[in-house]
This record gives structure tokens, C-alpha cells and sequence, in this order.
């Protein structure tokens, strides 16, 4: 597995189709920079946008967020799907890419 390139984070679910749209805008990004989308690691609370993100060829790294949804969520604080990496928080992410 190679060093990512390029980190997405999950915004993009929140404030548009990022599905169609991540896809545009990296084909347009990687044009100018060379990359594609193995170059890039999307980072995420949600497995299936990682799944999503995974289908497509990004590497991918769930970062648990217990609270996103207050003290009593009960989904999403697990990595349900074969993500390249699995962590706690930004800083362990970062850790485990060397930075």
C-alpha cells in the first residue's frame, strides 16, 4: 500500500452528493496534480461512505467518532468494512501514516 497523496474527509456527504461530485472534483484535481483515486485515502466516522469510497479505488480510514450523534449513539462507532486503516482520533491517523 502506498502513502496517500491526498486526504478527503466526509464533508462532503454532509454538504453535497459527494458520491458524483468527489468524483468530479478529483478527476479535475488528479488532471492537474497526477493523481488518482488510489493516490487518495478518504477519512471517515461513516462505513458506508467508506464503502462507497472503497468501491472506487481510494484508500480509506475510519476515524471513530463516539459522540457525533450524542451520548446515546449506538451505530457508527465501529469499522464494519476492510479499511486501510482504523482509528481512534486524527492524531492516531497521523501516527499510523508516518507523519
Amino acid at each position: 500500500m502506498t502513502q496517500p497523496k491526498a486526504l478527503l474527509f466526509d464533508v462532503f456527504g454532509t454538504v453535497v452528493d459527494w458520491r458524483g461530485s468527489v468524483i468530479r472534483q478529483l478527476e479535475d484535481f488528479g488532471a492537474k496534480h497526477g493523481l488518482t483515486a488510489a493516490d487518495c485515502m478518504m477519512c471517515a466516522a461513516h462505513n458506508d461512505d467508506l464503502a462507497a469510497a472503497q468501491a472506487l479505488g481510494f484508500q480509506t480510514a475510519f476515524i471513530c467518532r463516539p459522540k457525533e450523534h450524542g451520548p446515546g449513539q449506538s451505530k457508527g462507532l465501529a469499522p464494519t468494512g476492510d479499511w486501510t486503516h482504523a482509528v481512534e482520533s486524527m492524531t492516531e491517523l497521523a501516527d499510523a501514516l508516518g507523519c
